[in-house]
């Protein structure tokens, strides 16, 4: 069971540190195997707003970006074909490293020098995130500036449980996060744990249903729920990216929800 310390530490208030919670879980009888920084090696990245976007004047697969990260502006070579002005990209000035662990540069396209990289998913780590070919387009609310890796919670740590088969109850993050309120008492709740609002199951159906007959006591209770004029889109990117380091792949913001 994979487990990512950034969400629960949005679940819960810990009055202690990862290390001091993975000790305590594997004491108490739920071994955490490994604890994994799956983007460690990125260094340096930032948000930048690209202020100009035209055509290379000697390579035409190319395209020559002014980008501005709040502190100055740098002109960046590019091939990606997603891209316009005003977008808010992760860019990497020289010396940034990549999740690779590859240190960025200066580079000369046939006459143009382009000052560092602008990133896509793969280059942070995150492939699976990525909604569209090219880079990967922030937030429009981003501010110039701000530190990729931390904005995206690619500074996550993910721990490894090995559940027991008589622990199914930690199967869900929801699940370790009622575990570690329970090791570390002066832990508190940060979410707001109402399973639904008072008339959820006195809501009237939309559609002519008339319910469901349960004709034996082997099952107490059976719920269902009717979800009306839904969209197949992507989840918000901090969705997508958490996934990606749970080990799962974002499909759209319907699948992703379950």
């Amino acid at each position: 069971m994979l487990i990512s310390w950034n969400l629960l530490n949005e679940i819960l208030t810990i009055p202690a540190s990862l290390e001091e919670v993975a000790e305590r879980l594997t004491f108490t009888g739920c071994e955490v195997e490994s604890i994994e920084y799956p983007c460690k090696s990125l260094k340096d990245v930032r948000s930048a707003r690209i202020e100009k976007l035209e055509k290379h004047p000697a390579k035409e697969n190319l395209f020559v970006a002014v980008v501005d990260d709040g502190k100055g502006s740098a002109v960046v070579v590019t091939a990606a074909p997603n891209l316009s002005a005003g977008d808010i990209v992760p860019w990497g000035r020289p010396g940034a490293v990549l999740a690779d662990g590859s240190v960025l540069g200066t580079r000369d396209f046939e006459g143009v020098e382009s000052v560092g990289m602008l990133l896509s998913a793969a280059e942070l780590g995150i492939p699976e995130a990525a909604d569209e070919f090219g880079i990967l387009r922030l937030p429009a609310e981003t501010a110039p500036g701000e530190d990729v890796k931390h904005l995206l919670g690619l500074d996550d740590a993910i721990l490894d449980l090995s559940v027991t088969p008589n622990r199914g109850d930690l199967l869900s993050m929801l699940g370790v996060a009622r575990e570690v309120y329970a090791l570390f008492p002066e832990a508190t709740w940060k979410m707001d744990l109402t399973a639904f609002p008072a008339n959820a199951m006195n809501a009237e159906w939309p559609v002519d249903f008339k319910g469901i007959t349960l004709k034996d006591d082997g099952c107490p209770l059976y719920c269902l729920g009717l979800i009306t004029g839904l969209k197949s889109v992507p989840s918000p990117l901090r969705t997508r990216i958490l996934l990606t380091l749970l080990g799962m792949r974002p499909i759209s913001a319907m699948v992703d929800a379950t």
